[in-house]
């Protein structure tokens, strides 16, 4: 209650208006949509009394109350760049702590929940989609070379332990001895050679193979009646491959990584206002898919 009584007024600095809910009072299928688009972690799913989430109209910051810790900030943005989020949530934190001050040590910085957070207690992610690095025999190998840095990378998307369809996150393993600008240096660094890699990697096979690839995927999910979680995924993964190799034209209101997140089981019940079972889950995501795309274009 103290928070959001105090809370000052942060919507200048965010160009958004900003909205709080109980999570409490939400069904497990809006609480799992919101975690689905990253506004709340596995840790507010549970909806215990206390917690709740601040989200803007655009959905690019979210703050979290009594969960994994007091306050949980995050903001996001589409190729905007970490130095340029750190500006922003940095001006945000600087406003909040002056009205509600945070527990903090000149020796071991933020005081958190979790040990492995203290520090800056901040954790910079970037989401990559590196689809045709990732199917590479040495990947594996390349992705457990990476802690060797002090970046973990995973998969974005984890379904029934299938591939991860082409996404993929970096964030930092620690948070104590690394100063803020340091984490974002290390991370650019790191995706900025898996980037490299990735546009090699296309450039090994023909534009032939690579349309192909992407007009057989437009096809399946402009016709597509039934469609289930990982497949879908698949094949707007070859879309956004399309898409950036200039064989799709996107267009309408969602871009294809909207859409990836749109798919999923609590985002398209809370799309459609009703719960659905696993069969009828299946036909509303390929009828969401088709709707969504209709405006998208092939480039011969």
């Amino acid at each position: 209650m103290r928070v959001r009584k105090e809370l000052p007024d942060i919507t200048p600095l965010l160009n958004s208006g900003i909205s709080y809910t109980d999570l409490p009072e939400l069904s497990n299928e809006e609480r799992e949509a919101f975690r689905e688009r990253v506004l709340i972690n596995e840790k507010a799913l549970s909806g215990e009394a206390g917690t709740g989430v601040f989200v803007s109209e655009d959905e690019a910051f979210s703050m979290t109350l009594n969960s994994s810790d007091h306050l949980r900030l995050l903001l996001s943005c589409h190729g905007q760049g970490l130095p340029a989020l750190y500006k922003t949530i940095g001006g945000i934190e600087d406003i909040i702590g002056e009205r509600l001050p945070f527990s903090y040590s000149e020796k071991y910085g933020f005081k958190t929940s979790s040990v492995s957070n203290v520090g800056t207690g901040m954790r910079a992610y970037i989401v990559m989609h590196i689809p045709l690095l990732s199917e590479r025999k040495d990947f594996g190998a390349l992705s457990a070379e990476m802690s060797k840095y002090g970046v973990v990378m995973k998969a974005a998307e984890n379904v029934k332990g299938k591939p991860g369809c082409g996404l993929y996150v970096l964030y930092n393993q620690r948070t104590l001895g690394l100063s803020e600008t340091g984490i974002m240096e290390l991370l650019q660094s790191v995706s900025d050679k898996l980037l490299h890699e990735e546009r090699k990697a296309r450039t090994e096979i023909s534009s032939m193979n690579l349309s192909d690839r992407a007009f057989r995927s437009y096809g399946v999910l402009k016709y597509a009646v039934k469609m289930d979680l990982w497949e879908g995924l698949w094949h707007l993964s070859n879309l956004m491959l399309g898409a950036s190799e200039g064989y799709i034209k996107e267009g309408g209101k969602s871009n294809t990584y909207e859409l990836m997140i749109g798919i999923h089981p609590g985002n398209l019940q809370m799309n459609y206002g009703a719960f659905l079972d696993e069969e009828e889950l299946k036909e509303k995501r390929a009828e969401y898919i088709r709707e969504a795309i209709r405006d998208f274009s092939i480039i011969r």
